[in-house]
């Protein structure tokens, strides 16, 4: 709030566990999972402040947005422009981990239609270029 301009970024466990309200103590530095009953804290703040961006890149962003999908859609369109896809993982012998299947999840959300090719492209890699200032 005191600095509207400072782009802020957040990321892991706790600030994604916040999608939803059903976050707790015992869950908040873990994975909650099932449906999201109604949003949480997380939507509240990136609605208020602008400046709040969201990075996907953990297996904690991939668990919020796949946990449940028609919320997690919903989510992306909503913060198309302020939502990084990354991974903060590339060794080899974590190429089966489930938390890097989410750039196959986001390309097949946008192929069958469920995130539009914008919110698509935008998460993928225009949000990043954009901030990193690459043409």
């Amino acid at each position: 709030k005191k600095y509207p301009e400072l782009k802020i970024f957040g990321h892991s466990q706790p600030f994604w566990a916040e999608i939803g309200n059903d976050t707790t103590e015992e869950n908040r530095n873990s994975y909650p999972t099932g449906k999201i009953p109604k949003e949480g804290r997380l939507v509240e703040l990136m609605r208020k402040y602008p400046n709040l961006h969201a990075d996907l890149s953990a297996g904690s962003g991939h668990n919020a947005i796949t946990r449940d999908p028609e919320f997690g859609y919903d989510f992306l369109e909503e913060f198309q422009d302020r939502i990084y896809f990354g991974t903060d993982i590339c060794a080899p012998e974590n190429e089966g981990e489930p938390f890097l299947g989410l750039s196959r999840w986001l390309d097949e959300a946008a192929e069958s239609g469920k995130i539009s090719s914008e919110a698509h492209k935008k998460i993928s890699r225009e949000n990043a270029k954009s901030n990193l200032g690459i043409r």
